[in-house]
């Protein structure tokens, strides 16, 4: 509890820190929003009532002292005070974030054991497939695809608002549950086979107990610390997320409340919302450590949130290091297949038994899949390189009478409100949303990976100063600190790619630094050093290229994560901004006109998915090739 105490503060100094980084004067925005004009009289006399003329620490204690006590000052635009307003819209927010919980949980269990269960056969490859596109539609381009089908077409569920009842939560909880429970599924799916490969699952097969019993008495109970720890995490993602889903709903919550702050400046609304979303975030974490030490007591609280997360990582590998586990329920009791399990007849040959050819021809599969992926990706960054070159209309020309033309052979995809052609705009859109991406994925990974390659080597001080401003970063639900630093930096591309950078790089700090404390004490870093290498020579010569290999992996399996996020960001109105051509941006632009022009939006948002798609099945395969286990853990 008390290494909460250094977070908790952590936080609010940051978000101190990050108010006071505004080029915009508190003073002026609440002139902008007044009746008439202030004298410089009134200006400084403004400044001195709310303490602006003090030093910084001073204010700082000043703020922290009313913010423990409840107040956090007034809206610069309403007037009135922010924590009561802040706390009339948690209930909203909070439900829909509960109801999104439960339909994620009612998804992905049973379909992660039924995937388990028949592992490596048709329904398994399905839900498997299934989870991967989920992982890949970024959830304002599916609440689009939602109201369009439920709302504007069948007319059965409303179109925003939180007004109407249980009907009204159908489709913004289904927004946020979809990309959940296809990540939940994996994991259920992980864990379900993890618990089948171990022996007292063989002692039950070797008893006859019935399939039922062994998955829900055993099997599911066993799993069950593993998927609460995942569904606990996942209420950060949620608060982070509900922001981007509420402002397209007009759902009545924290997160619209936060975005509408943003866009009209109201720094102390801004302030209140990224604080108690963190708090929450920490408590919530801290509820599921309690939880986690009572339900097996061989789990101890472990030090800080952080540290719980790297538990909860060195968990996740393990599953993926999961060798081929060949299990499979028949009539009347459980069977399998590398167990020595009595049997009445004289089973088949095992399908799922590999050989040393079958080893090497998924090893020649794979390695042909990476370069057809290389290839693709190649093409993608050649085009997206050339994209002023090779687009058929001038991407930002406007032609009015050619406005909102259904997609055609004069306009392949169609043309914008102001008579654009879409797929110009298309092309030239990835030009910016994808080298933003890979310019944001090398930041973050080089900026981590130095960090966490010299800390985890020299450890000491250095070491704990670094692990303590990570736990700050981590205490943060992602985009909501996002949103916050990209708001506060007055939008932009630039903006939204140094708020992504901002809750990103720790990931790969702390990568680095546990590849590092891995390998530092191996034999041949001990030669290096009698050899007489030099620190920095070890460095880069002897440890870097050795955890190369999982930065690299990490690295390009987040540039479908930066591109979705990115254009999340731009969405709002925090990242690209008109005429620029943003995939995100354009999204945003032609959703008020979904229901007559509807290829206004599904152009952009089908772009985006199908770039996400294949980044994520480079780094999977990239993953395939530089760890052959993960191969088996896949399809394990």
């Amino acid at each position: 509890m008390l290494q909460l105490i250094p977070i908790l503060i952590g936080i609010t100094l940051l978000t101190f820190v990050l108010m006071n980084f505004s080029s915009t004067d508190a003073v002026d925005i609440m002139e902008q929003n007044s009746s008439g004009a202030w004298t410089d009289e009134m200006k400084e006399q403004a400044r001195h009532e709310m303490g602006l003329d003090r030093p910084l620490p001073v204010q700082y204690l000043t703020w922290l002292g009313t913010t423990v006590r409840g107040d956090m000052g007034e809206s610069y635009i309403s007037g009135q005070p922010v924590f009561p307003v802040f706390m009339s819209k948690l209930p909203a927010t909070i439900y829909l974030t509960i109801t999104s919980i439960v339909l994620t949980i009612v998804i992905s269990i049973p379909l992660g054991i039924l995937s388990a269960v028949r592992q490596n056969r048709f329904l398994d490859y399905l839900i498997r497939f299934l989870s991967f596109i989920g992982n890949s539609l970024p959830n304002f381009f599916v609440a689009l695809l939602l109201i369009f089908i439920f709302a504007l077409k069948m007319g059965i569920l409303p179109v925003m608002g939180n007004t109407q009842g249980f009907k009204s939560v159908i489709l913004p909880t289904l927004t946020l549950a979809i990309a959940m429970a296809a990540k939940y599924t994996r994991q259920v799916r992980a864990t379900v086979l993890e618990e089948m490969n171990k022996d007292y699952v063989m002692g039950a097969c070797a008893r006859g107990v019935r399939q039922s019993r062994i998955l829900y008495f055993n099997v599911l109970k066993s799993s069950m610390l593993t998927i609460i720890t995942l569904l606990a995490l996942s209420i950060g993602s949620l608060l982070g997320g509900t922001a981007i889903v509420e402002s397209i709903f007009m759902w009545d919550g924290v997160g619209k409340l936060a975005v509408d702050a943003i866009l009209t400046r109201d720094y102390p609304v801004i302030q209140a919302y990224v604080i108690w979303m963190a708090i929450i975030y920490v408590i919530v974490n801290l509820v599921t450590d309690i939880v986690y030490h009572f339900l097996d007591p061989r789990i101890r609280l472990v030090e800080g949130i952080a540290d719980r997360k790297n538990l909860l990582s060195a968990m996740k590998e393990k599953m993926r290091d999961q060798q081929g586990v060949r299990f499979r329920f028949r009539k009347g009791g459980a069977k399998r297949a590398d167990a020595a399990c009595p049997v009445q007849r004289k089973e088949k040959p095992d399908p799922d038994y590999i050989t040393v050819r079958t080893q090497k021809v998924r090893k020649d599969h794979t390695k042909a899949q990476l370069i057809v992926l290389l290839v693709l990706a190649g093409c993608l960054l050649a085009a997206a390189a050339l994209a002023s070159h090779i687009t058929p209309y001038d991407p930002y020309e406007q032609n009015l009478l050619n406005a909102l033309s259904a997609p055609g052979k004069a306009h392949l995809l169609g043309t914008d409100r102001y008579g654009r052609d879409m797929l110009s705009r298309v092309i030239m859109g990835s030009q910016t949303t994808i080298f933003s991406s890979l310019l944001l994925v090398l930041i973050i990974t080089a900026v981590g990976t130095v960090a966490g390659l010299f800390c985890g080597y020299h450890g000491g001080k250095a070491d704990a100063i670094l692990m303590r401003i990570s736990d700050v970063f981590l205490a943060f639900p992602g985009m909501v600190f996002a949103i916050a630093v990209a708001g506060v930096l007055s939008g932009g591309l630039r903006s939204a790619v140094i708020a992504l950078a901002c809750i990103s790089w720790p990931k790969f700090a702390r990568l680095a630094r546990s590849q590092v404390m891995t390998v530092k004490n191996t034999a041949y870093i001990a030669a290096a050093k009698l050899a007489g290498c030099g620190t920095f020579q070890i460095m880069m010569k002897h440890i870097l290229p050795n955890i190369a290999g999982a930065i690299i992996v990490t690295a390009v399996l987040d540039i479908g994560t930066m591109i979705m996020e990115l254009a999340g960001l731009s969405f709002l109105g925090l990242g690209a901004t008109p005429p620029i051509a943003e995939w995100g941006s354009m999204m945003s632009n032609g959703r008020s006109m979904l229901q007559t022009c509807p290829w206004v939006v599904l152009a952009p948002g089908t772009a985006i998915f199908i770039t996400v798609v294949l980044f994520n099945l480079l780094g999977d395969t990239i993953r395939d090739v530089l760890d052959p286990g993960n191969k088996a853990a896949s399809r394990g």
